[in-house]
C-alpha cells in the first residue's frame, strides 16, 4: 500500500495554551495528497485538497510525550543489512566451533580417552 517512506511527511502543530501537539501524517503520491487517520488501530488515508479547510489531526499527543518520542527516534540507530549479516555470519562460525568442541569431548568420553 505504501511504497516509499520518503512520500510521508509529519507536520507538528503545538496547541496554543495547551500541553498537546497536533500531528498530521501526510502521504504524497502521483494521485495527490492524503491525510492519515487512525481508525480502530488501522491507518486510513483520505485525499485532501488545499481548500483552506482545517482537517482533524492524525493524532494528538501530550507535548512531553511527543518530545520524548522524537528523542528516542532520532537517537535510535537503524542497523544496516550488511552489519546484521556480518554479525549473523560470525555467530554461525562461533556455533560451528562450539559444536566441534562439544562433539570432540563427547567422542573422547565415549572412547575412554578423556583425562580426569
Amino acid at each position: 500500500m505504501f511504497n516509499n517512506s520518503s512520500d510521508w511527511d509529519v507536520i507538528e502543530s503545538p496547541m496554543v495554551g495547551g500541553f498537546k501537539t497536533k500531528l498530521y501524517f501526510i502521504h504524497r503520491n502521483a494521485t495527490g495528497v492524503q491525510l492519515a487517520s487512525i481508525v480502530k488501530g488501522q491507518i486510513r488515508l483520505k485525499e485532501i485538497k488545499d481548500d483552506g479547510i482545517e482537517h482533524p489531526p492524525t493524532l494528538e499527543l501530550n507535548y512531553d510525550l511527543w518530545r520524548r518520542l522524537k528523542e528516542v527516534m532520532v537517537n535510535t540507530k537503524v542497523r544496516e543489512k550488511s552489519e546484521v549479516e556480518a554479525e549473523l555470519g560470525a555467530t554461525k562460525y562461533h556455533l560451528e566451533d562450539l559444536r566441534k568442541l562439544v562433539f570432540k569431548n563427547n567422542h573422547d568420553s565415549i572412547s575412554g580417552t578423556d583425562t580426569p
